[in-house]
């Protein structure tokens, strides 16, 4: 079985703590998935040039007939700003979210909430990540 994976840290704060100056702080958070590591029965990776400004595009790897019919977990990385449209699965009816995307998003579902649907619009280069249990 495959697994999902984060190493790193998000630190925001001054450019240099050094030499005492104010503000001196940092704040450092480590990045890892709950559970860490997280099981991926599927997955898929993927790079797409997207050309399509005015109507949204299925990404695929994601759906209900695709590799992944139930997401919980994306990176999703635009080249350039890109409006991105996530359906989740609910009870009873599926929740659609939509939201601006310039550079990094990572998102994990809850499996009874899980991602079944991806799609954009806009114009340029994405990047995507997902697994999933079915």
């Amino acid at each position: 079985m495959a697994q999902v994976s984060l190493d790193g840290t998000v630190t925001i704060g001054p450019q240099s703590s050094s030499g005492g100056g104010v503000p001196a702080a940092i704040n450092s958070v480590a990045f890892s998935t709950t559970p860490s590591p997280k099981p991926a029965q599927v997955y898929i990776e993927t790079t797409r040039n997207v050309q399509s400004p005015s109507a949204y595009v299925e990404l695929t790897g994601i759906g209900t007939t695709d590799t992944i019919t139930r997401a919980n977990f994306l990176y999703f990385k635009a080249a350039s700003p890109v409006m991105l449209r996530l359906t989740m699965v609910d009870t009873p009816s599926d929740i659609v979210a939509e939201e601006w995307v310039s550079g990094v998003i990572v998102h994990e579902f809850p499996d009874d909430h899980a991602l079944k649907l991806l799609e954009v619009k806009g114009s340029g280069t994405v990047e995507y990540m997902a697994s999933g249990n079915s």
